[in-house]
């Protein structure tokens, strides 16, 4: 035991000053470098905070995002006011930025059941829903001007929740149907 106590001693008697201080300082510089990237850095960002803030500008209400959903180059934020559910367009500038291009207010959808509101925006279908008991949105549709009798259920995930169903070339909505967990329509 003394013999290893002896040997670690010469081993770090031969160690050069110098390099011992030029190591410290390289650690020292790299740490501090580590906090000053961390600092800088977000910690996460979703736009969630700036998306609020220009949509209760433009519809002067205080409002709650609740959902983001991103789809060709564009973002869609499901929010909610006093008045219902909504949702709104973002696109990203070149900064990174989001930028509110059109927006849809709860009175301006169409109201499909309790807190469930629905609007068709481009090819997609938008459904906005704070309806807790919302689980599955059935679409029953056309296809190039026929019917396709057979429903194609979307989950919904969350409460409240924003879902986005597309549609191809030819395809128009016939019937929206809203179910529970266990099948059951939601009205």
């Amino acid at each position: 035991m003394l013999a290893e106590k002896l040997n670690i001693r010469k081993r770090l008697d031969s160690i050069e000053p110098e390099k011992v201080k030029r190591t410290v300082v390289i650690i020292v510089l790299v740490l501090v470098l580590a906090v000053i990237i961390r600092n800088l850095m977000p910690s996460s960002y979703s736009g969630e905070d700036e998306m609020q803030k220009a949509v209760a500008a433009e519809t002067g209400a205080s409002v709650e995002i609740f959902a983001t959903e991103a789809y060709d180059n564009k973002y869609l934020a499901g929010y909610k006011t006093e008045k219902g559910y909504g949702y709104a367009e973002f696109t990203k500038d070149k900064d990174g930025k989001f930028v509110l291009g059109a927006i849809k207010q709860p009175e301006e959808l169409e109201e499909m059941g309790e807190d469930i509101f629905v609007d068709m925006y481009d090819d997609k279908a938008v459904v906005s829903s704070g309806n807790s008991a919302l689980s599955k949105i059935g679409i029953i549709k056309t296809v190039n001007g026929f019917l396709n009798a057979e429903e194609e259920r979307t989950s919904v995930h969350g409460n409240p929740s924003l879902t986005i169903i597309s549609f191809g070339d030819g395809e128009k909505i016939t019937q929206i149907n809203f179910y529970d967990s266990k099948g059951m329509p939601v009205r």
